[in-house]
């Protein structure tokens, strides 16, 4: 049983205060809303991007106030794993990203929105903005397919420069626990420091900036902090830290730390998202089923006249070629319409 949305609390609390971040912080620019469609099960599917799912509640926001309609934002597991977050989630309208989510909704008739990099675009780095990432195995286009459900293409610029990830402190490592990190590299991105060694570049800085504060001279402060007999401690604090940050992320199902030019260097402050300038454009809708018949119909060769075979009616949500070759066609709007914009604009801050 799907929760239904609280819509009073949308309309008259979390819509008012997102939109000082709509409006002043990001600029949020809407190009192409009238191609929303009015009513009936749609699915909007975008690109993802900027460590937190921003770029989810801005489009949530930028539709509503375009067509009237409620986003209901298909949700990875960690936001059902914090208590305040699940919460707030359901109460505006998100559901765990699942296909039997999906399908009901859809059979509703309401709109649905779809990230479908899921965190392979959200948590990519700074390097790969703008490159769309896999969309899986193509899970929405079955789901449209088997629903009757109209696609609308959707590509956000902005969102990738909110908080540039420069590295990962760990990356798809929760599962492997604080041992398994020892021994894999798998632990951390590519140019990225080691947990070790990035959680005490951390609590060195930590000390530099109570020593460069302190007035109590440096060979008196704690041995911790200082000097080749505190080595002993300073890796038994790391130790501590790194198997705490990887139980936590364990837990609530976080696949990644990032590390941003500011964060977590700056602490509370470094998670201030950067004021990027954001457009996001409506691309045509997509009919699927048309789409999928006529792109089968180019593939296959009809069979010869008598050739028999089977007549039964081809199952496009079940049939490889319809559903792969859909979701690479929204793929490869969402791409040439990212390009575009990137090509036009003259700063990501403007």
């Amino acid at each position: 049983m799907i929760s239904e949305p609280d819509l009073e609390f949308v309309e008259e609390t979390w819509f008012p205060a997102l939109a000082p971040l709509h409006d002043h912080w990001f600029r949020v620019e809407l190009h192409g809303g009238d191609r929303i469609p009015a009513d009936g099960p749609t699915m909007i599917v975008a690109n993802h991007s900027g460590n937190l799912p921003v770029d989810a509640i801005m489009t949530q926001l930028s539709l509503h106030r375009e067509s009237g309609r409620l986003l209901r934002l298909l949700a990875g597991d960690v936001a059902f794993s914090l208590p305040v977050v699940s919460d707030l989630a359901t109460k505006v309208g998100a559901v765990r990203a699942d296909r039997d989510a999906a399908a009901a909704l859809l059979e509703a008739g309401e709109m649905v929105g779809v990230f479908p990099e899921g965190y392979r675009g959200l948590g990519k780095p700074y390097t790969q903005r703008y490159q769309l990432q896999a969309f899986g195995r193509g899970g929405f286009a079955a789901t449209a397919l088997r629903h009757g459900a109209t696609i609308v293409p959707v590509s956000i610029v902005g969102a990738e420069e909110i908080y540039p990830q420069l590295g990962a402190v760990f990356r798809g490592s929760a599962l492997l626990g604080a041992e398994g990190m020892k021994t894999s590299n798998i632990g951390h991105a590519e140019g990225a420091a080691p947990v070790d060694e990035a959680l005490e570049s951390l609590v060195w800085g930590i000390a530099d900036v109570l020593a460069e504060g302190a007035t109590t001279p440096l060979k008196d402060l704690p041995a911790w902090a200082l000097g080749p007999e505190g080595a002993a401690e300073r890796k038994a604090l790391i130790e501590l830290v790194r198997d705490v940050v990887l139980s936590i992320a364990r837990g609530l199902g976080i696949p990644y730390i990032p590390t941003t030019p500011f964060f977590p260097w700056l602490g509370v402050v470094g998670a201030v998202p950067l004021p990027s300038k954001w457009r996001i454009d409506v691309l045509d809708p997509i009919n699927p089923r048309e789409w999928a018949e006529g792109y089968r119909g180019g593939l296959m060769e009809a069979p010869e006249p008598g050739a028999g075979g089977d007549s039964a009616p081809i199952r496009l949500h079940d049939d490889p070629v319809s559903v792969l070759g859909l979701a690479d066609e929204v793929k490869r709007r969402i791409q040439a319409r990212l390009l575009r914009t990137l090509r036009d604009r003259t700063s990501a801050f403007y």
